[in-house]
This record gives structure tokens, sequence and C-alpha cells, in this order.
């Protein structure tokens, strides 16, 4: 198999990736913050983002909520021979499938799976994906440390002083971490979840209509989940409209006591978009975005040189991204549906009434 890195007519221009950064950096920020940042009207703003956001090239969302037993894991998945397009769109219909790549190498699927505690993962990998013919095999590997996760990533456009501008317009609980120990999440919780999940900027109002309470209990509630890291809204790109079409995933070995070490400096490299830690004969899991497939070789070689106790074990190009935080994507990586990642539905299924 080989990687399409063809180039989609609707790459974004310098103007829209900027304001796309502005996006990433602050979701929910006024339009007139966002217009002030990039030096034009907020209303061309709104109107520039909502054409995007017409034809899938961007979107806003939600992360998964997250509690205090929240597990996640990577799952690829070897199918029958010419299975992998249909295992692929019904597994992309399961709300506890954030990610589905179609990929390169000994697997032909790499889904990234979250659930609200380990039993309701094992009940996902053992049950749920036993509904779905024509998978061959499956490898799970547990997700112990999310080091760098995709919220943090962002394209690299505006000037420091946009950056620092947008940054300072946005509310602080917006950059919140993952606490020491999360809460557990309510019913109208998860309503606000889902309803951000299908629109990160859903207007406070409809967000306090769904969840049956006041604007203003639902603007605290809100602040206090985003300031935990529970709830983490934030924009997305499909990877043909953005610089870097190329997607790979990348495991690498590195000494257990330097994980969090090698984690922080990856992070600072603007290839990548993710850093897990795994369970298992493989340590860590790269998310990487690149401009080619020669980029992502001199990506490599650029690890192994500044970082001489990390090797690159091996690799999976993704051939199509079929499914992304929520969204079902076209063959050109666009948005085209949204399938709720609402946890509260037993992770073994069926699924039917979401078909």
């Amino acid at each position: 198999m080989t990687s399409d890195e063809g180039q989609d007519p609707g790459v974004l221009s310098e103007a829209d990736l900027a304001l796309l950064q502005a996006m990433q950096l602050s979701p929910r920020a006024r339009w007139k913050d966002i217009g002030d940042t990039l030096g034009i009207d907020p209303v061309t703003a709104a109107r520039r983002w909502r054409r995007l956001e017409a034809d899938g090239r961007v979107w806003t969302t939600c992360g998964p909520a997250l509690e205090n037993t929240t597990a996640f894991a990577y799952v690829e998945i070897r199918c029958a021979h010419g299975a992998v397009s249909r295992v692929a769109a019904q597994i992309a219909r399961m709300p506890h499938a954030m990610t589905v790549d179609l990929t390169s190498g000994e697997q032909d699927l790499l889904v990234t799976v979250i659930a609200r505690d380990p039993v309701e993962l094992s009940d996902f990998v053992l049950d749920g994906l036993a509904r779905v013919e024509g998978i061959r095999s499956t490898v799970t590997h547990p997700i112990v440390t999310l080091h760098v996760e995709a919220s943090q990533w962002h394209v690299r456009i505006l000037g420091r002083r946009q950056v620092d501008g947008i940054r300072a317009s946005a509310d602080p609980a917006q950059r919140g971490r993952p606490a020491a120990r999360l809460q557990r999440l309510d019913d109208a919780d998860w309503e606000m979840a889902l309803r951000l999940g299908l629109d990160g900027r859903t207007p406070l109002a409809e967000l306090a209509a769904a969840a049956g309470m006041s604007e203003s209990k639902a603007q605290r509630r809100l602040r206090l989940l985003q300031s935990r890291g529970q709830l983490r809204v934030r924009a997305e790109v499909s990877r043909f409209a953005s610089p870097t079409p190329v997607l790979a995933w990348l495991f690498a070995d590195t000494p257990t006591t330097r994980t969090a070490e090698v984690a922080a400096r990856l992070s600072l490299c603007p290839e990548i978009r993710a850093v897990a830690s795994l369970v298992g004969r493989r340590q860590l899991l790269l998310a990487v975005w690149v401009t080619s497939t020669d980029h992502l070789r001199l990506f490599e070689a650029k690890v192994e040189e500044n970082l001489p106790h990390v090797t690159i074990t091996d690799r999976r190009l993704v051939i199509r991204p079929v499914k992304r935080m929520g969204r079902i994507l076209d063959r050109r990586g666009r948005a085209v549906e949204h399938v709720p990642v609402d946890l509260r539905i037993p992770a073994a299924g069926p699924w039917d009434h979401l078909t």
C-alpha cells in the first residue's frame, strides 16, 4: 500500500490557515477577538469560518469527556481480504471509536478507543468488535499516559504577538490540564459535552437548555470542567486542507526512566500531534503530521539523532482517515457526519440505533 500525497484543490489559503490557528488556540473566542488578532472584521472572520466548516474542511468539537476511570487504548485490526473499507465504516459508527485510520503495514486499521473504565474498554475489544464481520485479528495497546494530545497541536502561521494576543483573550479555564483526580460526570455534564462535540462553539444558552440549568450555572459548570481538563474544545482540519497532508503513527522504544523527558522534548516538534505511553513491548506511540513521506523520513532521523536513547521501531502510514474525534470523513478527509462520543452507551453494543 502507498500513501496518497496529492494536494486537495481545497487546501487552505494562508489567510484561512491564520484563521484556523486562531481557532485552534482559542476555539470559543469571540469573533471580535479573532478579528482583532488577524486584523480583519469580526463578521468577515465568522463568515469565512462558516464557509470552511460548511464544506467539511474545518470543524470545532470537544475532546472526549474525561472521568477518573476513563480508559484509552489503540487497537490495530487485521481484516479479511476485501473487507477493510466495510469494517472501517462499521467501526466508525461506534461511539467508543474516537478515530479510525486505514494504515499501511501488517495491520489494516488503527483505532483509538475510549471507554468509561477498563471493564468497558475490554467489552469493546472482546464483544463490541466481535459483532463486526470481516475482522481476522486484533492487537490492543492500552495507553498508560497520554503525554501530548491532539488538542494541543496547531498549525504555525501566526506571529508571536498574534499568538500571545489570542491566548490572552481566551478564558484561562480553556487551558486546563487533567486534574490528579477527576470527578464523575452527571447527565447534565454529558449533555453539554455532546452539544460541544457537535459544535464546539455552541452558544451558552443552548448548552444551558441541553443541560436543563440556568445560563449562569451552565457557565460555571463549563468553566470548572474545562479548568480540570475534563472537557477540551478544539478546532480540527482536514488533512488535505492543511499544509501537512501525510499522517503517520510511529512506534518507539525508550528507557522507562526517560519517558517523561522524551515526551516533553517531542512535544516541541511541530510534526507531533500526540505522544502516548503504552503497555507492552512497544513503549511509545507517536501521531505525526508531515508534508510528505520524505519529510517523515527526515523527522525520524532528526528524532533519533537528537534523542539517541529513542529508537523508532515501526511505523504505520495513514492511507485514509475514516473518522476523527467523532467525525466521519470522506475519502478526501472532509467531515461529512457526526457520531456522538457518548460513553454512557455500553461499549459491547449493539449499536443498531446509531446506523
